[in-house]
């Protein structure tokens, strides 16, 4: 029997520090559409910088240049999460079409494997 004592002296091994690349799993676990997310993000960012640099006073393509380089310098360092998340199930997607089309080879090969054996029905020539 183990006392109290004993199960203190002994602590369960703990796990380590969660890494960034289990932060962005659990977000991306927790959010339905992290891609539609991001870009919802990303046109919220350029439309405060619109506006911040129309207030300013900057106007035509002055104000265009400045709010998508400014919004772009901005999601890079506040979006960092979201941009994970997105590029995590744009991943998951693409190693899906990928496996599809492994899947495909693998069964066409087979297919042709199978054409080119002889087949037992006909007679095999007499030399």
């Amino acid at each position: 029997m183990v006392s109290e004592s004993q199960s203190e002296q002994d602590p369960q091994p703990t796990s380590a520090e969660p890494t960034p690349e289990d932060a962005t799993a659990v977000a991306v676990a927790n959010s339905r559409h992290p891609l539609l997310r991001y870009t919802a993000y990303r046109v919220l960012v350029f439309v405060i910088a619109l506006g911040v640099f129309y207030v300013l006073g900057a106007r035509s393509f002055l104000l265009a240049a400045l709010a998508v380089v400014v919004s772009g310098l901005v999601s890079l360092v506040v979006l960092d999460r979201q941009r994970d998340g997105a590029a995590l199930t744009v991943g998951k997607a693409l190693g899906r079409v990928n496996d599809r089309i492994e899947a495909g080879k693998r069964k066409e090969d087979e297919d042709t494997d199978e054409a080119e054996r002889p087949s037992d029905d006909h007679e095999r020539p007499t030399t």
